[in-house]
């Protein structure tokens, strides 16, 4: 799968539209938009939602990196040749953690805005992206995907029960 998404469709429009897909699995960026739906909405709910997606990015984040030290999982660019290599991360492979940001901001919007069709295309097109870029094996996004919407799901829950949401 990795070698067909990665080896099968390279060209210069579809380098850059991958290139600018993957900011949507930036951390940062989904904070930046957490804090800018707290700060322009006038509304309690989207205010919430904005804590919501801020928290959860923090959490996953620390989280994933912690992952990544225990799993040590190399990344494809080291092991599979021929790989069209776009871009090169410092730290380990497993889970993605652009996928897993990608899956926090999706689950977040969706939970305020509904559309959850519309929302999922976020994650969906952020793991296409880091095979295309050739820094992430279907499994990691798999694991980015799983863990991003476990850490939102109880992240959720969490300040559901405490009252702040």
């Amino acid at each position: 799968i990795l070698q067909f998404i990665n080896l099968g469709f390279h060209n210069n429009i579809l380098n850059s539209i991958a290139s600018f897909i993957t900011i949507f699995g930036w951390a940062y960026v989904a904070i930046i938009i957490g804090v800018l739906l707290y700060f322009i909405s006038k509304n309690k709910k989207t205010k919430n939602y904005a804590k919501l997606l801020i928290i959860s990015t923090i959490v996953a984040w620390l989280t994933i990196e912690a992952v990544k030290l225990g799993v040590h999982r190399i990344r494809p660019y080291d092991v599979i040749t021929p790989l069209y290599v776009l871009a090169h991360e410092s730290s380990y492979s497993f889970p993605s953690g652009h996928t897993t940001t990608a899956t926090v901001l999706f689950y977040t919007l969706s939970k305020r805005y509904g559309h959850w069709w519309l929302f999922i295309l976020i994650p969906v097109l952020v793991a296409l992206s880091r095979m295309y870029l050739g820094v992430h094996y279907p499994s990691d996004v798999l694991g980015g995907f799983i863990f991003g919407y476990i850490v939102s799901y109880l992240c959720e829950y969490f300040m559901k029960t405490k009252n702040l949401l």
